[in-house]
């Protein structure tokens, strides 16, 4: 890997599952990425108003403040309105693909997926924005 073109970004992931966040972390991280961790989304804007991330990649449901609050609180905040979100989840519903667009989510990945189609998925959010209707690979 290493060729994204990621460069030194910062990069928030956000999900319960710790095996799963340690596993996104790792596949960002190869891409000299700054990973930082958050397992809910209270933590993760916490995170979020430290770190100023340039993507966050957000799990949608978790326990407690879930990814569609964390998505609330994240673009209520004028300094951090615009930072690009890929969202992983289990879910293939497509109201949460239209309610993710709706509030500019930059890709919707259903897991699983392979690290490249990850990796594709934020270098693409970070380059243009706007959710592309991203798809997972089967």
């Amino acid at each position: 890997m290493g060729g994204s073109g990621l460069g030194m970004r910062k990069i928030l992931v956000v999900d319960d599952d710790p095996v799963f966040r340690e596993l996104l972390a790792v596949v960002l991280g190869e891409e000299s990425v700054r990973v930082e961790q958050a397992r809910d989304g209270l933590e993760a804007l916490d995170a979020a108003e430290r770190l100023r991330p340039e993507a966050v990649v957000l799990d949608l449901m978790m326990p407690g403040l879930d990814g569609w609050g964390f998505l609330a609180g994240l673009r209520s905040r004028p300094d951090l309105a615009g930072t690009e979100v890929v969202v992983v989840t289990g879910s293939d519903d497509p109201a949460d693909r239209e309610k993710a667009a709706a509030l500019g989510c930059s890709a919707y990945l259903v897991k699983p997926f392979s690290p490249t189609r990850l990796i594709e998925a934020v270098t693409s959010a970070l380059k243009a924005g706007g959710l592309e209707g991203t798809q997972d690979e089967g």
